[in-house]
């Protein structure tokens, strides 16, 4: 009788030590999943930041493209007045170069902050990939948790009741 109790027993601290490693994961998880989140609201920072910036930039893009548009007209016109009044060619031609220079330097400009968002936005989507699995992770062990509490809570019950029928057996046994 002793050893059946002394199983029990053992059986229980196993069960109880399930429980704490269980727990302990649980609690893991949870700080992992808070730091997950720290990162995704840093990202999310990050990207307003570039937004901003691209805005910026796009804003400056359309200035610089409403300049261009009065440039061209102002070369269109200057490119009339040489050919009636055969003014200097090669002065309009570098005025023009230069522009020309400005916008491609621009335009090189927008598409770099296009592909620095577009890695900011894979580099978020991959962390809200790994909330989900870290979500989904610690549902499973809130699910193994709640099993394993079940099956303690059963084992105590069939432990109480063998103890009890133990207790009858040694009562008649006296008798």
């Amino acid at each position: 009788m002793a050893s059946i109790a002394k199983k029990v027993t053992n059986e229980y601290k196993r069960k109880q030590q399930e429980v704490q490693d269980l727990n302990s994961q649980a609690a893991k998880l949870r700080d992992k999943i808070r730091a997950l989140g720290k990162q995704v609201q840093d990202q999310d920072e990050c990207n307003n930041r570039m937004k901003q910036e691209v805005d910026r930039i796009f804003e400056q893009g359309a200035r610089y493209k409403q300049s261009i548009a009065t440039m061209s007209h102002e070369i269109m016109t200057l490119q009339y007045k040489l050919t009636t009044e055969k003014t200097d060619v090669s002065r309009l031609d570098d005025e023009f170069e230069v522009e020309r220079e400005m916008t491609m330097h621009h335009n090189n400009d927008i598409d770099k902050a296009k592909e620095t968002i577009k890695k900011l936005v894979q580099t978020r989507d991959k962390l809200y990939e790994d909330i989900k699995i870290l979500s989904d992770e610690r549902a499973q062990l809130n699910i193994e948790k709640r099993e394993a509490q079940e099956r303690r809570t059963r084992e105590e019950l069939t432990n109480t009741k063998f103890i009890t029928s133990i207790g009858a057996m040694n009562a008649k046994i006296q008798f």
